[in-house]
């Protein structure tokens, strides 16, 4: 927040060599947080009908928390200012209660983000969100208020999908998915669909990317969907801390 002449100083070496990860979340409240080499900054905006943070926040020289009559377009409004000495974009960012204002205030900033994390949101504005901004890395999505007759094109572009309420998705579609790490839950497939699905992916006919899937299935028939299938079960945490990464 100096001289025009030093911002510009600044944002040119900024693009020879980029010098932050920027992150921005938006839960409770709008928060930015910039991590460098060696440190970070979290900033974050809030009104007054908001609840203050806890002491140890405010008094944290690395947090920077602002009063403001509109949280959000202040927000966007910094992040527009000083995005030039960042290196110009966001790589992930989380929505809770993410709407069309939200998204065309992020396009204009950029049209790609590396990972995101959608939640609590309506379908249409997951469907707004995903048409005007490309996600590359990982995407994680639930949504709310569906019926039984809703549809969504999935984003071929993330190398991992994560979909917490995918009743929507229908073994056609799935079958048509070629992401390199698949999560569902909340899944309407049978276990005949899951069987079929393994044995084709174990038999490299289908999912030729993948390498990482997992699916919550429950009832005493749960182990019918590896009918046919060699596998093994195991409890050693070395090999279950290697999953969970």
């Amino acid at each position: 927040m100096t001289s025009s002449r030093a911002r510009q100083a600044v944002t040119i070496f900024s693009r020879i060599k980029p010098r932050f990860e920027v992150t921005l979340n938006l839960i409770m409240r709008p928060v930015i947080a910039i991590k460098g080499s060696e440190t970070y900054w979290i900033y974050q905006w809030s009104s007054l009908t908001v609840d203050y943070p806890d002491p140890i926040t405010l008094t944290s020289p690395h947090n920077i928390f602002y009063i403001a009559e509109h949280p959000m377009k202040d927000c966007f409004e910094w992040y527009k200012r000083i995005s030039g000495v960042l290196g110009r974009r966001i790589i992930k960012a989380t929505f809770w209660g993410l709407n069309k204002s939200i998204t065309d205030q992020l396009r204009s900033q950029q049209e790609s983000i590396d990972d995101v994390e959608i939640g609590g949101c309506s379908p249409k504005d997951v469907i707004y969100f995903l048409k005007n901004i490309k996600v590359f890395g990982s995407l994680d999505i639930e949504m709310s208020d569906y019926n039984e007759r809703f549809r969504m094109d999935i984003p071929e572009e993330p190398i991992y999908l994560s979909i917490r309420s995918a009743k929507f998705l229908k073994y056609e579609q799935f079958m048509s998915l070629n992401h390199h790490g698949i999560s569902l839950h909340n899944s309407d497939m049978t276990n005949k669909d899951i069987n079929r699905f393994l044995k084709s992916w174990v038999a490299c006919k289908s999912h030729l990317n993948l390498k990482f899937f997992e699916i919550n299935v429950a009832g005493p028939n749960a182990m019918d969907l590896l009918k046919g299938l060699s596998y093994q079960i195991t409890t050693d945490p070395k090999i279950l801390s290697k999953i969970e990464e």
